[in-house]
Formats: C-alpha cells, sequence, structure tokens
C-alpha cells in the first residue's frame, strides 16, 4: 500500500488527562499523567513548551518548585515513549530542576498579581510517530494544586498520511 501525503500542519498541543490540560492537581496519592499522541496517521515533529503561573512573587529560590517553598518530594515527571521504549526528559524537583533541564527563565515581571515561569525544551527534535504509538506523558507525582494555572504544550509541525 502506498501511503499519500495529506498535509503538513503548524500545531500546538497540550498534554490533556480526562480533556484538562491544567496539571495543579494534586497527584501524591494517585499519580496524575497528562499525555500528547498523535493520530495514527500523523508524525509530529517539534518541541516540549511549559508555563506556570503562581500569585506568589517569592519564586527565585533553586530549592522551590515554582512558588511551592520545599520543592517537591516525588518529582514531576516527563518522559517519551518512543517505538516501545520510555526515554526519561527530565524529573524536576525544584527550580533548579526546571532551569537546568528544561531550559525556564523565570520572569519575576508580575502580571497583575501573578508571577509567570516559561520555558521550552527542544528535544533535539521530537518526532512522535502515531502508527507506532509514540507520545509523550507528564507524570504529575506531588500536590501542585496551590499552583494559579500550569500547562505543558508540545509546539511544531504535524505531517498526516493516508
Amino acid at each position: 500500500m502506498i501511503n499519500f501525503y495529506k498535509a503538513k500542519i503548524l500545531s500546538r498541543n497540550f498534554l490533556t488527562n480526562n480533556g484538562s490540560n491544567l496539571f495543579n492537581v494534586n497527584g501524591s496519592t494517585t499519580p496524575q499523567i497528562f499525555t500528547y499522541q498523535p493520530a495514527a496517521d500523523e508524525v509530529f515533529t517539534g518541541q516540549l513548551l511549559h508555563s506556570f503561573l503562581t500569585s506568589d512573587n517569592n519564586v527565585n529560590s533553586v530549592n522551590r518548585f515554582v512558588s511551592i517553598s520545599s520543592g517537591l518530594s516525588n518529582g514531576l515527571l516527563i518522559k517519551a515513549v518512543i517505538d516501545g521504549n520510555d526515554i526519561e526528559i527530565c524529573n524536576c524537583k525544584n527550580n533548579y530542576d526546571l532551569i537546568s533541564q528544561l531550559n525556564t527563565k523565570i520572569d519575576t515581571k508580575a502580571i497583575g498579581p501573578f508571577t509567570i515561569v516559561t520555558g521550552s525544551r527542544l528535544l533535539y527534535e521530537l518526532v512522535l510517530d502515531g502508527s507506532k504509538n509514540d507520545k509523550i506523558e507528564l507524570t504529575v507525582r506531588d500536590n501542585l494544586s496551590s499552583l494559579d494555572q500550569c500547562s505543558v504544550a508540545v509546539s511544531g509541525k504535524i505531517e498526516a498520511f493516508s
């Protein structure tokens, strides 16, 4: 069978859990997994983007996780599943991990009462093939409910075949 090229689309897709892309949840008892997986006839190529929003302006300590003063006990685990193999991208427990592993910029310029923490990680060109069930997962294993908003997305292009 010949695969025909259908489209190349610029795309930004959030990792989701039961339809929600906000991961300010409590995953300390039951880990919460957020996933992005392209459709079976698609190949995604791009990078990982993340954003945290907090009303606490004291985010500059490397020992905190955004505004959580004690950091995280278990960490925020991000991994890719490529050809059935788990590839750990990072396990962030504090701001130092966010900076060193995810190229995070802590912008202390307040947006109203909020401080925004953003970053991106070009994963040596992350390629996810939907026909192979490739995906990227973020697992919340601590209580992040004190953060006002946080999300992770992938941004890049989708090539569709039929």
